[in-house]
């Protein structure tokens, strides 16, 4: 069961469960390859079928991957009741290779347009690729029958990014800013792609989609305007629908959410005064569900608001008896508060909260973060740390600050306090966000943490290539402290022994940081480290066992009869090629070491005999199932040649005489 969190154990499966299952199925046999270790029971009534999952895979048996995880034989398995004909040879819509001609364990169909069908093994690959978000039907685009369709017939659909999404650059091109000018008529003399900061070619993006670009001049927009529509988006409900803007200042109005038409801030649905969070975090905005905020866009429309004067005004003033409505950018440029926890209250510019802190300017102050003037005491732009009184800054430097640290690293840029610091900060309407910190979010942001130490750092380095030379093996291994990790020897250099593993530095020695690996890890974890509970790094690279997967493809009989030579493979007849049942690294042709055209296994001269394939035991089958098809052997005791006969038209084999205390049974 899994009974810790997702980071404990292995997925939340704690070790000492995980140990203890270990010995409750030690003595339990696999119904199909009859090994002991069968730890996945079949959850039919009256079934008692026990078998490891990868044996279960290949019989057909069905593993579900959703709520109880249950497992079931292949003659309890849950198959699919569709009426879908086929028309002609249909394929696989994936690998667009024939299918069978009915729903079976390996042939399945959409269940919703039952005319989609498909290899097992081919919407498995394509469910993993595509993962919850994304994964449907290939012919229909149906995703919720069809998921639930898959979940039910074993198929694995991990809750994560698809594949393309987690690729380096995957939205590299989101990034790319629109620079230029697309008014009709451009008056800049420097031409369209003059981008100034202030001014008449300043250059402003359209708040909608930001693919349109205009100077000021250009289109005569006012000074003071901070954004702008193009001619497409002008009109067409692109703006927030709340606070009627489409400016997307991500430090005043939160991320924009975007529906169809329905475009809304995020700070702006936290703090709507009738709105709430009725949903789970991935339903809707934030969980705020799409019927409530339609309802509250209806409620609102006809408020006006106590600062512009322009309908749709949503947040209300929550001290008592104040009857204050505004929007929330109309409120952030005027003085209101609008607190970030708890109830998300907000509170208007006569009610808002206010400092308490005594604090004394040394002469002319400034803020530590843009390090110029502040005011003589705390106001709404100018904060103070509670906790030192000392460390003065403005609400938009501190503000920016909160949004780049994070609640796991925002604290006094001063005296480094954090839990005081924080309370305050939340109090005064200083939005900090629970998520990592921007640094961390950064691509390769902890690169310098996974490059290795690579060089020798022994007195007198004895390599005649130099300091960073480093084999795999030989005199100039590269060893690694043991301990630290920050030292380096080659074998040589040290006098280090061909058979060592490891090795400790000058000033890791004898200081008891040599731990096993055990040890070495709770004590990591004790200390809060992380350590992934995944597959080492240069395990992902791409083709990182790309070896493992090439198969053996020649004969390597004594003498090869085949004319076209070892490497000739057919899938039947006498130059059938089989490879070694127990080591997969030997192969000889069906006729080249005399196997019977109906084996499906052989074993080479170094595995045969060393105990690597299933015995067998006393009064069963002297061929088991997999090892059927070989020659059987003679029980006669003569010490004589004796030859054995034979199937296919081939000639008798003489086998070598038996020992002569071998006692005869029968001839």
């Amino acid at each position: 069961m899994q009974r810790g969190a997702d980071e404990e154990g292995f997925y939340g499966f704690l070790f000492p469960d995980i140990r203890q299952e270990l010995k409750r199925v030690a003595q339990k046999r696999c119904c199909i390859c009859r090994l002991q270790g069968a730890s996945v029971t079949c959850k039919s009534r009256r079934c008692r079928r026990t078998f490891h999952f990868p044996c279960g895979s290949e019989r057909g048996c069905i593993s579900q991957f959703f709520g109880e995880f249950k497992s079931f034989c292949w003659k309890h398995r849950p198959v699919q009741r569709v009426r879908a004909v086929q028309h002609g040879q249909t394929p696989c819509l994936i690998c667009l290779e024939a299918v069978a001609g009915r729903p079976t364990y390996d042939t399945l169909v959409c269940p919703a347009c039952a005319s989609a069908w498909f290899h097992r093994r081919c919407i498995q690959g394509q469910a993993l690729r595509s993962a919850l978000h994304y994964f449907r039907c290939p012919l229909c685009r149906d995703m919720a029958t069809f998921q639930a369709e898959m979940f039910r017939l074993g198929i694995k659909i991990p809750d994560r990014d698809a594949a393309w999404e987690e690729e380096d650059g995957a939205f590299a091109e989101h990034y790319e800013r629109h620079g230029s000018c697309d008014a009709g008529l451009c008056l800049c003399p420097a031409g369209r792609e003059q981008a100034e900061v202030n001014g008449p070619w300043r250059l402003l993006l359209c708040s909608s989609c930001g693919s349109r670009g205009t100077h000021q001049l250009c289109s005569a927009v006012g000074e003071d305007a901070n954004s702008w529509e193009c001619a497409d988006c002008r009109g067409t409900g692109t703006v927030c629908g709340l606070c009627r803007r489409g400016d997307c200042d991500p430090e005043i109005f939160g991320q924009l959410c975007r529906q169809n038409r329905l475009l809304i801030h995020e700070n702006c649905l936290y703090h709507a005064s009738r709105l709430m969070q009725r949903g789970a975090d991935e339903e809707g905005f934030y969980g705020f569900l799409f019927p409530d905020i339609r309802q509250e866009l209806k409620r609102v429309a006809q408020k006006r608001c106590c600062i512009c004067r322009l309908q749709g005004a949503s947040v209300t003033c929550k001290s008592r008896r104040c009857r204050r409505t505004f929007h929330f950018p109309c409120g952030s440029e005027r003085g209101c508060i609008s607190q970030f926890f708890g109830e998300f209250k907000s509170f208007c510019w006569k009610h808002r909260p206010v400092q308490r802190v005594r604090a004394v300017q040394h002469g002319q102050t400034p803020c530590l973060i843009c390090l110029e003037a502040v005011a003589g005491r705390p106001t709404y732009d100018t904060l103070v740390c509670p906790a030192c009184a000392s460390a003065w800054f403005h609400r938009r430097c501190i503000q920016g600050q909160a949004l780049r640290s994070a609640l796991h690293y925002f604290c006094c840029p001063l005296c480094r306090d954090m839990a005081t610091f924080q309370a305050e900060m939340f109090r005064l309407g200083i939005k900090i966000p629970d998520r990592d910190a921007a640094w961390e979010e950064e691509d390769g942001a902890f690169a310098e943490h996974y490059e290795r130490h690579g060089s020798c750092d022994a007195g007198l380095c004895l390599c005649p290539a130099g300091r960073e030379q480093a084999e795999v093996n030989g005199p100039w291994r590269l060893l690694l402290c043991s301990s630290c990790g920050s030292r380096g020897t080659h074998q040589l250099c040290s006098a280090v022994g061909e058979d060592a593993n490891s090795w400790e530095c000058a000033d890791c020695r004898g200081t008891g940081t040599a731990l096993d690996m055990a040890t070495l890890q709770a004590e990591m974890f004790r200390l809060g480290i992380k350590i992934p509970d995944r597959d080492a790094a240069w395990e992902e690279e791409d083709g990182a066992f790309a070896e493992h997967y090439e198969r053996h493809s020649s004969c390597d009989a004594g003498l090869c009869l085949c004319p076209a030579g070892r490497e000739q493979a057919e899938v039947n007849g006498p130059w059938r090629l089989l490879l070694c049942s127990s080591c997969g690294s030997r192969g000889t042709h069906q006729l080249c070491s005399a196997v019977g055209e109906d084996a499906s296994s052989w074993e080479c001269a170094d595995c045969r005999g060393t105990g690597t394939v299933t015995s067998v035991e006393p009064g069963s089958d002297p061929n088991p199932p997999g090892q059927r098809g070989f020659w059987p052997v003679p029980s006669c005791a003569s010490r004589g040649p004796c030859t054995v006969g034979t199937s296919s038209g081939l000639s008798p084999i003489p086998l070598p005489a038996l020992p002569q205390t071998a006692t005869p049974e029968r001839c």
